[in-house]
């Protein structure tokens, strides 16, 4: 998480702050196009990273022998490489065009302006995708994680 913590911040802040202070995009083209792409795709990795963690924790609490014993030593690393290089927001990226990224004097930043018309269809895919997908996972797996603590709390016995 802290990995894309420090992407999203790098490609986030530094060029907002960056381009506030001089009033303009001074940070050339590369750093343009990489701002637009990472703030896209470091944001729903991170979610699915934290979606993956609160289900690995149920599945540890529930069923810690079996888990244990299915789980490789790495598998948690393995995991979030997985999620990073296999989320659909990579896929999508690579047919959106490059030409509608622009700096937007309004807030200071360098994003994609949603003039082309590729974008009617992939707003749906990446709000269902980036956003609800792994909300969902996370609140599915959250609330029995903490109705189980709750129930081994009420039956622990305690001096």
């Amino acid at each position: 998480i802290v990995v894309f913590d420090i992407t999203y911040a790098v490609s986030s802040a530094f060029p907002i702050a960056t381009s506030l202070v001089a009033n303009s995009w001074v940070l050339g083209d590369f750093m343009c196009y990489a701002r637009a792409y990472l703030g896209h795709l470091t944001f729903p990795t991170g979610m699915y990273l934290v979606a993956l963690l609160t289900t690995s924790k149920m599945l540890f609490l529930k069923y810690p022998t079996r888990i244990s014993n299915w789980t490789p030593k790495r598998a948690h690393l393995i995991c979030c490489f997985l999620s990073f290089i296999t989320l659909p927001s990579l896929i999508l990226h690579l047919i959106i065009d490059s030409r509608d990224i622009k700096f937007d004097y309004r807030v200071y930043d360098c994003d994609f302006m949603h003039t082309s018309k590729v974008w009617i269809k992939l707003r749906p895919a990446l709000t269902i995708f980036s956003l609800f997908v792994p909300n969902i996972i996370i609140i599915s797996t959250t609330i029995p994680t903490l109705m189980y603590l709750a129930a081994a709390r009420k039956s622990a016995t305690r001096p």
